[in-house]
C-alpha cells in the first residue's frame, strides 16, 4: 500500500505556510503600533524603587537653606495662576523660616494656551545658571502675556549677563532638563501644576502661610 502523500499537495502546503507567516508578520506589526500599554505598566522595578524618593537634578534651583531638614519639592509652571499663589506663600514661608526649609523647584512647563510657557522657563533655566533664579522667578510670575521682548527686559532688570544668556538659550540645554522633569512627573502620576511634595510625600497645596507652618510643624 502506497503511504506517500500525493506530490501535488506539497506546493499547496508550502503556499499555506508562507501565507501564514505573512499574516502573522502583518498582525505583529499592527499590534506593536497600536497596542500601547498604560504608563504604569511600562515602569520597570528599578524605576519603581527610585520613586520612593524624588531625585534632585543638577539644574534644579534650590531656594531657602540648602542644608534644611525639611524639603519641599514643587512642580510649577510660570503661567499657572495657582503656582503664582504658591510662589507668594512660599516666599513668605522662607522669609519667616529661612533656616528650616529648602525648596526644590522643578520646571514643569505644560501650559500652551493662550501662551506657551516653555520660553519663559528657558529664560529661568539660564537665570539659574547665573545664580539669579529667585529674582527672575518673582518677576516672571507677574507676567500675563510673555514674549521675548518682555523676557529680555526682565533679564536686564535682574542683571543677567546678556552674552551668557544668549549663549545659554542658543545651546538649549534646558530642553533636556525640562524633559527629565516631565518624565519624572509622569512616573509620579502628576496630573497638574502645582504639584507639591514634602519630604517625598505629595500634599494638597496649603492656601495660607499658617497652613504651611502647620503642615511642616513650624
Amino acid at each position: 500500500m502506497d503511504t506517500h502523500k500525493p506530490s501535488h499537495l506539497l506546493p499547496l502546503f508550502i503556499a499555506c505556510v508562507i501565507a501564514g507567516l505573512l499574516l502573522w508578520g502583518t498582525w505583529n506589526s499592527y499590534k506593536q503600533t497600536f497596542d500601547i500599554r498604560p504608563q504604569q505598566e511600562q515602569t520597570t522595578p528599578e524605576e519603581q524603587e527610585e520613586l520612593s524618593f524624588i531625585p534632585i537634578f543638577e539644574h534644579d534651583p534650590i531656594l531657602g537653606n540648602p542644608q534644611a531638614g525639611t524639603t519641599i519639592v514643587v512642580f510649577e509652571d510660570f503661567l499657572c495662576e495657582s503656582c503664582r499663589t504658591q510662589n507668594q506663600l512660599l516666599n513668605q514661608l522662607i522669609e519667616k523660616h529661612s533656616t528650616a526649609v529648602r525648596i526644590i523647584w522643578k520646571d514643569f512647563p505644560i501650559l500652551t494656551f493662550p501662551y506657551p510657557s516653555e520660553q519663559i522657563h528657558a529664560y529661568g533655566f539660564c537665570a539659574n545658571r547665573q545664580r539669579t533664579f529667585e529674582a527672575f522667578k518673582d518677576a516672571a510670575f507677574t507676567l500675563n502675556a510673555p514674549n521675548e521682548g518682555v523676557l529680555d527686559q526682565i533679564a536686564r532688570e535682574v542683571d543677567l549677563d546678556t552674552e551668557q544668556l544668549e549663549t545659554c538659550l542658543a545651546r538649549a540645554d534646558y530642553i533636556t532638563h525640562f524633559e527629565k522633569n516631565k518624565i519624572l512627573a509622569r512616573a509620579l502620576n502628576i496630573q497638574a501644576a502645582p504639584a507639591i511634595f514634602v519630604n517625598n510625600t505629595q500634599i494638597t497645596p496649603p492656601s495660607t502661610v499658617s497652613e504651611w507652618e502647620s503642615r511642616l510643624g513650624l
